[in-house]
């Protein structure tokens, strides 16, 4: 259980980190 717990709270943590370099991907390509 806590396994699972701790597997979903990195999963979590990652796909911020992925959202949050696209957002900033797109917004540094519309500046240019």
């Amino acid at each position: 259980m806590i396994i699972i717990i701790i597997t979903a709270l990195i999963g979590i943590h990652i796909l911020q980190r992925i959202i949050y370099n696209w957002y900033s991907g797109n917004y540094i390509l519309k500046i240019q």
